[in-house]
């Protein structure tokens, strides 16, 4: 019924205004993959803002959820985006979730593989402009979990 809908009104997912844009944001962080694939489908916004001002690839990364990642990803959801907020990149948000995101310790696996995904899809491990500067990597490893902070170690 819902593609229906969508194929009825093209344009839903996406109308141009960010507040009105910002569904596939919300659900990307704490629902299965299912709602996730249809907002891509139905060509919504991947560089909305959402909650603190992080995108749907930023949600998807603090609250654990590699598969929607991973849609994300594949669908094109820009990496380097640094929110307004706190100034970080999705892969700043996964790894400061692995640490204080809720249940995260009993997560760090999703954590690690969010990492990975972002590292292999080319996240950068720096602020913007920066590259030869370590603060930011710096600051992620301040922010990591035990096992998150290890494979960025290894993977650097």
């Amino acid at each position: 019924e819902a593609q229906q809908i969508l194929a009825a009104n093209p344009g839903v997912a996406n109308t141009g205004n960010p507040e009105e844009d910002r569904l596939l944001a919300d659900v990307a962080g704490r629902n299965p993959t299912e709602p996730v694939t249809l907002l891509i489908a139905a060509g919504a916004n991947l560089s909305a803002p959402g909650l603190d001002d992080g995108t749907a690839l930023h949600q998807a990364a603090w609250f654990g959820q590699p598969e929607n990642a991973r849609l994300l990803i594949d669908a094109g959801a820009p990496l380097e985006i640094f929110d307004g907020v706190h100034t970080s990149s999705p892969l700043g948000w996964a790894v400061h979730g692995s640490r204080y995101s809720g249940d995260a310790a009993q997560r760090e696996t999703d954590y690690i593989a969010i990492v990975r995904l972002l590292l292999d899809a080319g996240a950068k491990l720096h602020y913007p402009g920066t590259p030869d500067n370590d603060d930011y990597y710096h600051r992620l490893l301040t922010d990591a979990s035990p096992g998150v902070a290890k494979f960025l170690r290894i993977n650097r």
